[in-house]
């Protein structure tokens, strides 16, 4: 019974999420003169086929967005692309996430962030098996997708709250999107930030989760929002 409350909770949540998307999507492209007769074509641009943007095609398959009067295309492009092809006319909404954030916060992007579909960073640091502590992380290589990316970001973070200086202990390299399992697979780097996906194949190939950034990113600010310091 339990476990059906809670799948019946889960239901609930993304059917939350999805009509508050809609909703959202709705005041800020459907026309006035708009009616059951005629559909307004969005493009939604989502950077990989990965667990949080599910939703978005669910959306899609369910006539949801129909319902609203829009044909929503779902298309894959990544995220720095996906924000030219906004200012462009060409896609009308991404997935960008935090690539989005850093080129509203740093270029004064005309871009407007309308909903969130997760409450926490779905991405973990995993580790070769014989890592089995942060520390021992110091003077390693970690796949990422990109040394400027919001991930490496909080991977810097979360391993000085570990007692390392996350910005020289460790070697950050950029080896493309959804590419982080491979090379940590290949052997030829000793971590790598995955996404919820490749977090499930890694552990099931021996790798060593080291920790969830959602909880070490969401109890750091946690802890600066209740005293007013960084932690």
């Amino acid at each position: 019974m339990k476990k059906r409350a809670r799948l019946g909770h889960r239901r609930e949540s993304l059917e939350w999420m999805l009509a508050a998307t809609l909703i959202i999507c709705v005041q800020l492209v459907k026309p006035d003169s708009l009616n059951a007769q005629s559909l307004q074509t969005v493009n939604m641009a989502i950077p990989s086929k990965s667990f949080q943007m599910v939703i978005y095609p669910v959306a899609q398959q369910k006539g949801y967005m129909k319902e609203e009067g829009l044909d929503q295309r779902v298309i894959f492009v990544a995220p720095t692309t996906s924000i030219q092809a906004m200012l462009g006319g060409d896609v009308q909404f991404t997935g960008a996430g935090s690539s989005a954030l850093v080129s509203i916060a740093r270029g004064n992007t005309p871009l407007k962030v309308v909903v969130a579909t997760n409450d926490r960073v779905l991405q973990w640091l995993v580790t070769r098996p014989e890592i089995t502590s942060p520390k021992e992380l110091k003077g390693k290589k970690i796949a990422t997708t990109g040394v400027g990316a919001i991930a490496t970001f909080m991977v810097k973070q979360v391993l000085t709250k570990h007692g390392l200086d996350g910005n020289k202990d460790v070697t950050y390299l950029d080896v493309g999107q959804g590419n982080q399992l491979t090379a940590l697979l290949g052997g030829g780097f000793d971590a790598a930030v995955l996404s919820v996906e490749q977090r499930y194949v890694a552990l099931d190939k021996g790798m060593r989760e080291m920790f969830f950034m959602g909880n070490e990113v969401k109890n750091s600010w946690g802890d600066a929002g209740d005293n007013g310091q960084a932690h």
